[in-house]
């Protein structure tokens, strides 16, 4: 029983025990919490096909792997602002039943859009990173290779965005998915 939190069920964290080999492992919860950290349960997590993956297959070493979190805020340390419990929050959290990050690197869930979309924005933000760097601007033509979950976003944002977007892939069906 955690103290501090109350809680008394199992927690558990998908972790990498090997290479090609993850395991659903209990995990302790924090003892406490810091004055600048949230807490909360797990609602969703986002896998990246391409970062974590490449992770399991190639190495050795035992980790909570995480790319993406929505999570219900249910604790707040004594020093965090804009924050209440109650909050749904946005992280870059761990695959685990429950989240404790630092504040400032929590994104508030607005009313309205439901958490299995708001996990998303974490794929999206890869590619608006590529859309603030290039050099290209709008109505230039921009080749996409690669239409996995990050490259169809991306797409899909140059497209909205006016570039002349080609989208290409070994995997035909891919293709058709671009508008």
């Amino acid at each position: 029983i955690n103290k501090e939190f109350g809680i008394m069920k199992q927690e558990y964290a998908i972790t990498i025990t090997a290479r090609e080999q993850a395991e659903l492992l209990p995990v302790d919860p924090p003892e406490k919490l810091d004055d600048s950290s949230v807490f909360g349960p797990t609602i969703y997590t986002l896998m990246s096909p391409g970062t974590e993956l490449a992770y399991f297959y190639q190495s050795d070493q035992v980790s909570v792997p995480g790319y993406a979190a929505v999570f219900k805020i249910e604790k707040v340390g004594g020093k965090v602002e804009g924050i209440v419990p109650g909050d749904v929050g946005f992280s870059m959290g761990t695959h685990r039943s429950f989240q404790q990050v630092n504040a400032a690197e929590v994104v508030k869930i607005p009313d309205g859009l439901a958490p299995e979309i708001a996990v998303l924005a974490r794929l999206m933000g890869v590619t608006m990173s590529t859309l603030t760097t290039t050099v290209a601007r709008p109505g230039d033509p921009v080749l996409v290779t690669g239409l996995g979950p990050v490259g169809h976003l991306g797409a899909l944002i140059f497209q909205h965005c006016g570039y002349e977007v080609t989208g290409v892939d070994p995997d035909q069906q891919r293709c058709q998915w671009l508008i």
